[in-house]
């Protein structure tokens, strides 16, 4: 008792002092719970959909199996005369029936491939927003379906997938006549910048810039790491990083260049038209796809970006200097050759089945992007 009165002593005489330490500690804890809830709830998040609570899923529960939660359809089993459908509610504004198949076999050329099957009607496609790639996913027949650009690759490879017929398993022939992508996001966070170094515990950091430029093109990404060898560099750029700094660095350094890909991202393009046309070459800004003479030219994320760099300037002599300022946000350096590098990759994306080349050395200044030699 006589050690507790001591404690307590001390701070009776500096009550203000106490008490601000215990609001303070109070309000630590109070913004650690909300911080922990929500990165939970970030956690336990699979897709990312705007209208999430809009949306309702019917459930029913089985008089047999009391506590087993099920998905269900809305109907009057015990054909009661006062059931009211809640689809007849004047709030429901639209209603899919939908059943999820886990493996299904689907041949094509005798090929057999496994995937997984929702069948569902057009309203699913209001409800669960994907991108149309091509096509419609308008569903006016029971015999046609949509499938997902990564199947559609794994069965057809390169071929339109438009117009081919899949046999099922389930003893069904259907018809595709649309190619959807994946949602924007994997998450409800919109990031503004990406900041990520290449060794990470998890995935290769390499890896990750991937992933995140499959389902968001826009987000600039910054590699921050100790690996600079130029290959290092090559293979940043290639996954689809926007800029690529070396430790040690000073943050000075690194603070200007977060502000120069944010002002880059603020810029870019909702002033700019949908399709860039230059000669026979077509840049569809929105889907980041190039054609030259009607054939889909395939580009990583960097050689994209250089070759819009130089088809916006075209006509002008573009020093390295410029592509490295603008295109990979650094100064150039002498020393390394990784914009001649990407030179080459595009000439042979670009020009070498042409007769007509596009992109032109200037000895001793720069490169050129133009029709005319």
């Amino acid at each position: 008792m006589k050690l507790l009165i001591l404690a307590i002593r001390p701070l009776l005489r500096f009550r203000t002092y106490t008490f601000v330490n215990i609001i303070g500690l109070a309000l630590s804890l109070t913004c650690f719970i909300i911080i922990s809830r929500y990165v939970y709830s970030e956690w336990q998040t699979d897709h990312f959909y705007p209208d999430l609570d809009r949306v309702f899923t019917t459930i029913c529960e089985d008089d047999k199996h009391p506590g087993e939660i099920m998905y269900c359809g809305i109907s009057n089993p015990n054909k009661e005369k006062t059931f009211n459908s809640l689809l007849e509610h004047p709030g429901v504004e639209c209603a899919s029936k939908i059943r999820k198949e886990e493996e299904i076999s689907y041949w094509y050329n005798e090929n057999e491939y496994l995937g997984k099957t929702l069948i569902a009607d057009s309203n699913f496609f209001h409800i669960a927003r994907y991108p149309l790639l091509v096509g419609t996913n308008t569903l006016s027949k029971p015999e046609e379906a949509v499938i997902t650009e990564m199947l559609a690759r794994k069965i057809f490879g390169n071929e339109s997938a438009l117009g081919k017929q899949l046999r099922l398993s389930i003893g069904k022939t259907v018809t595709i006549t649309g190619v959807i992508g994946v949602p924007a996001t994997a998450s409800s966070i919109e990031f503004d910048l990406v900041i990520s170094d290449v060794v990470l515990p998890r995935v290769d950091g390499f890896e990750l810039c991937k992933e995140i430029r499959k389902i968001n093109a826009s987000v600039p990404i910054l590699m921050l790491t100790a690996l600079g060898s130029t290959d290092d560099k090559l293979d940043g750029f290639d996954a689809g990083a926007d800029d690529y700094m070396v430790k040690p660095f000073d943050f000075r350094e690194l603070n200007a260049r977060i502000k120069v890909l944010l002002r880059r991202k603020g810029e870019t393009a909702s002033e700019r038209p949908e399709r860039l046309v230059y000669a026979d070459l077509e840049i569809y800004l929105n889907r980041r796809e190039v054609k030259r003479s009607g054939m889909p030219v395939k580009l990583s994320p960097k050689e994209y970006s250089l070759l819009l760099y130089m088809a916006e300037n075209a006509d002008r002599v573009i020093s390295r200097v410029e592509i490295a300022e603008k295109v990979w946000n650094t100064h150039f350096d002498t020393g390394t050759n990784f914009i001649d590098v990407y030179i080459n990759y595009l000439r042979k994306k670009i020009d070498r089945d042409f007769a007509v080349k596009l992109i032109h050395t200037k000895p001793g200044i720069g490169f050129i992007f133009t029709e005319r030699p």
